[in-house]
Formats: C-alpha cells, structure tokens, sequence
C-alpha cells in the first residue's frame, strides 16, 4: 500500500513513454519478438504455452535492464483488443511525486524504431507510434 496526501491506497500509478509497433497479435511472430530480450532463453520460450511465453515477457518487461517491451490490452498500455505493442520504454516512473523531467533525442527514438522493425521483418508501410500515458502498477 501507498500513502498519499493523507490517505493509503492499495493501487498505484506510473506513467509512461514508449515508441514502438502496434501489431494485429495473429500476425505477431514470437520467434523474432523474443529476439529484443536477450535474457530470455529462446529455446525455453519457443518450447512453452501461450501462457509461459507471456509470463516470460511479463518477466523481461519488470525485471530486467532491457527496456524493450512486449504489452497486450491486459497490461495496461491503453493497447485495443487485438492488437499487441511492441516497442521501447523511453519513460516508466513509478514516482508519486510524477515526472520532473525527462529527455530522449528525437534520432535516437527513431534508430529504436528502426531496430524493432528490422528485428521483427516489418515492412516499411507499419507505422510506428509514440504512446503515454498512465498505467496501473
């Protein structure tokens, strides 16, 4: 639980930036999405459930140095049904206090989206897509 300005709360809040993808999830190939988290054994992943794989990605998106992420409408990233981001935390503040300040260069934004578009195969015409907001913690 948190405290804030005087009362507790179970929930909390954190905002977010990401720059990525939204992909139609049937058309997602986890063979190469699994290739941005390089603490995943790759092998293991390709081997598990629909359900293993999400937990291994919940995993790599929490706990990891690696701040590629892979979210679907459950996790909280404003994502619609039916289709899955993938894409790169430029921001993730889980501070009460909210963001003060935070700075990502424009080429560098746009050399990440580069990079997932090659790692994933996408073609040219996807569109990719700055998102923020809050999400649930």
């Amino acid at each position: 639980m948190k405290r804030r300005n005087g009362f507790v709360s179970n929930s909390s809040s954190s905002s977010f930036i990401l720059v990525g993808f939204d992909i139609p999830t049937k058309q997602i190939d986890m063979s190469k999405v699994v290739d941005l988290f390089p603490d995943i054994d790759k092998d293991a992943f390709l081997q598990a459930d629909k359900d293993a794989r999400r937990e291994m990605l919940y995993d790599a998106n929490n706990e990891n140095e690696n701040d590629f992420i892979y979210c679907d409408c459950e996790d909280g990233y404003a994502v619609k049904r039916g289709f899955t981001v993938v894409g790169y935390l430029i921001l993730d503040e889980e501070s009460d206090e909210g963001v003060l300040s935070s700075k990502t260069s424009l080429t560098e934004a746009i050399r990440i989206t580069e990079e997932i578009r090659k790692v994933l195969g996408l073609p040219e015409s996807a569109e990719a897509v700055i998102r923020s907001g809050k999400r649930m913690s």
